[in-house]
């Protein structure tokens, strides 16, 4: 609660004419710390749900106070904050549903961001450091996400932006929203792009064209769709997706150090025995109408060979 990086928290606890009148009062308020701490509190219960710090407790091992501040983090550098308002001011307007939809893609968005500040950032997570080694970059990538992907993610967001465009979202805040799926991977391309030296839009390039190549985005959707019959299903699928998605930013890595840019094919040729079984294994992947979690596991064994193997 002593951060500086939370006096908008603070301030935005009180009416906003308290704020606009008298500034720097909310700072000398007796009890700024408590009243930060219950406005946390309550923004990530009815975000996240009640049983979301247990749950990532659990998985992780970190206490509450390096969760709210990856929750703090995840919310600001992806700018949730304009869109829930954006959504919520559509009641009446569009159906529930619709609105109910976004919210979900919204909170999924903010659940992946804080699983990402975790597991990559030092601890203890520094709000302002976290904020700004990365808000920039992620809203770089969204204003291009459409010309960077992959067809198999444009398709998505195409198809999500319409069916709300079409329940009466305005289009802009359909398609900010619509891109919040892929989006939640902007971390790992922002992090490459500070680590190589290369510009965003290009990272995304290769990050995205390596995810369509060997169809890791259908890979991971269909992972965030398996039945769960317990909290164990769900954190099963939870870390196949994690080590799909780390393979992913690990042929990134690999192709961006050739310098090739998005040449997959000349970078797989280095690689002839992984490239080919990987491939017989995109074939048998093409065909299967359903994808369970002991597919996922093979494919994950793959994409580690491939990123496993060197050049002869």
């Amino acid at each position: 609660p002593d951060d500086p990086a939370l006096e908008e928290d603070l301030v935005a606890y009180f009416p906003a004419v308290l704020g606009e009148r008298f500034p720097d009062a909310p700072g000398r308020h007796r009890l700024r710390r408590e009243i930060i701490a219950t406005y946390l509190a309550n923004s990530m219960i009815n975000r996240v749900g009640p049983t979301f710090v247990n749950t990532v407790r659990e998985r992780t091992g970190d206490g509450a106070d390096a969760i709210t501040r990856a929750y703090i983090i995840a919310r600001d550098v992806f700018d949730i904050r304009r869109l829930w308002r954006a959504v919520e001011v559509l009641d009446n307007r569009v159906p529930a549903a619709v609105q109910t939809a976004m919210l979900l893609a919204l909170c999924q968005l903010i659940d992946d961001g804080i699983s990402w500040m975790l597991d990559n950032r030092a601890r203890p997570l520094d709000l302002a450091s976290g904020v700004a080694d990365h808000a920039a970059g992620i809203g770089e990538l969204r204003d291009v996400l459409d010309e960077v992907s992959g067809d198999f993610v444009r398709g998505q967001i195409a198809a999500r932006s319409a069916e709300w465009e079409a329940a009466g979202v305005p289009s802009a805040l359909a398609r900010d929203v619509a891109v919040a799926a892929p989006l939640a991977r902007g971390c790992d391309v922002v992090a490459l792009a500070a680590e190589t030296g290369i510009p965003v839009g290009a990272v995304a390039r290769t990050y995205f064209a390596v995810g369509d190549h060997f169809g890791i985005d259908r890979l991971c959707t269909a992972a965030r769709s398996l039945p769960a019959s317990s909290q164990w299903d769900t954190r099963a699928a939870e870390n196949i997706t994690q080590d799909i998605t780390a393979h992913q930013h690990a042929i990134t890595r690999s192709i961006l150090a050739t310098g090739e840019a998005t040449s997959i094919e000349a970078w797989l040729s280095r690689r002839p025995g992984a490239a080919e079984r990987t491939q017989r294994l995109l074939d048998d992947l093409a065909a299967m109408p359903h994808i369970d979690l002991a597919v996922l596991s093979v494919a994950s064994s793959h994409f580690r060979a491939l990123t496993e193997a060197t050049s002869p």
